[in-house]
């Protein structure tokens, strides 16, 4: 977090300066944004009677601790922050610990989302 200064009062706001993202500027048109994967599962999945994100996504017992998993770090080349959510069936929670394990997860839904959620700590 960084502190700032605003109206008066100490604010802390986040930066979203982690990694300078690399983009191909095409000739004709708009640049793509460079995207990486997440995997995710919820308490209840999409297409059953309140699942998909409303139901909030699963965690281990008394915990929590998803087994949501990215596919790229900041110290990684190829990092984004700019996620392409993926979405596995809540039954293969237990096998998924890492990003080989979760591609080895039934998926749901491909591309539920985009979305831009940096990633803050690394343990």
């Amino acid at each position: 977090m960084i502190r700032g200064w605003y109206k008066d009062q100490v604010v802390y706001y986040f930066s979203f300066e982690e990694k300078q993202l690399i983009v191909d500027l095409p000739a004709e048109g708009h640049p793509e944004i460079p995207l990486s994967e997440i995997l995710v599962t919820f308490n209840i999945n999409p297409g059953e009677t309140g699942g998909g994100p409303a139901s909030g996504f699963k965690t281990e017992m008394n915990s929590d601790q998803t087994h949501n998993v990215v596919q790229t770090i900041p110290t990684d080349d190829l990092y984004s922050p700019f996620w392409d959510v993926d979405i596995y069936d809540n039954a293969d929670f237990d096998m998924v610990s890492d990003w080989p394990s979760a591609q080895a997860a039934r998926l749901l839904v491909e591309s539920a989302a985009l979305v831009n959620c940096p990633v803050v700590h690394v343990q």
